[in-house]
């Protein structure tokens, strides 16, 4: 090892410029490894790998993340679709109704099956 190379003959300056990126990914996504990785365009294995090679550990005295920000919803909710008439969602006839026409599926799904079974 000199003062160009490391000991495996990469450039001193190439280690010096990757683990400062990485320290200053991390510290910019407040030590979210995931994100980090993200912004450095590397897999997050990749970049806890890269850590431990560098001896790069989060700090003890980090702050607490701040409280999620509450944001308004940007996509306009539609009024709910009416598929049935007014009076009669929820009661026992449509239950009953709803639940024949499910078993008439089911048997035809059933019939289906067992007829392109091998």
């Amino acid at each position: 090892m000199d003062a160009l190379n490391d000991g495996d003959g990469t450039p001193r300056a190439l280690t010096l410029v990757e683990r400062d990126a990485i320290l200053n990914a991390m510290t910019h996504t407040r030590w979210c490894a995931a994100r980090a990785a993200t912004l450095l365009g590397i897999g997050r294995s990749t970049l806890y790998r890269k850590m431990a090679e560098y001896a790069i550990a989060r700090p003890d005295d980090l702050p607490p993340p701040p409280p999620p920000v509450a944001r308004p919803c940007e996509i306009p909710v539609a009024e709910p679709v009416r598929r049935f008439a007014p009076g009669t969602f929820g009661s026992p006839e449509a239950n009953a109704a709803l639940a024949e026409m499910l078993m008439a599926e089911r048997g035809r799904v059933a019939a289906v099956a067992e007829a392109h079974r091998p």
